[in-house]
C-alpha cells in the first residue's frame, strides 16, 4: 500500500504520478499556481479523483477545516 501524505511537486511531476498510481489514490492538490487547474481536466480523463484547492480563494477557517477532513479520510487507509 502506498500512502502519500504530503508531496511537494509541480503539475508535471503530478502527471506523472497519475500515470503509475492506482486510481484509487485520490489527489488534493493546494497551490494558487494555474497549471495546476489543466491538471484537473487531466485527472478527469484518467478518472482520477482529485481536488484542486487555490488558498487565495478559500477563507482560512475553510481551508483548515477541508485539510482536516483530508488528513481524516487518509488515516483510515494506512
Amino acid at each position: 500500500m502506498i500512502s502519500v501524505q504530503h508531496l511537494s511537486l509541480d503539475s508535471v511531476q503530478a502527471g506523472r504520478l497519475d500515470e503509475h498510481l492506482p486510481k484509487q489514490i485520490p489527489f488534493t492538490v493546494l497551490s494558487g499556481d494555474k497549471s495546476f487547474l489543466e491538471l484537473e481536466n487531466q485527472f478527469k480523463m484518467t478518472q482520477r479523483s482529485a481536488r484542486i484547492l487555490n488558498p487565495h480563494h478559500i477563507e482560512g477557517d475553510m481551508m483548515c477545516a477541508l485539510l482536516n477532513s483530508i488528513s481524516d479520510t487518509t488515516k483510515g487507509r494506512k
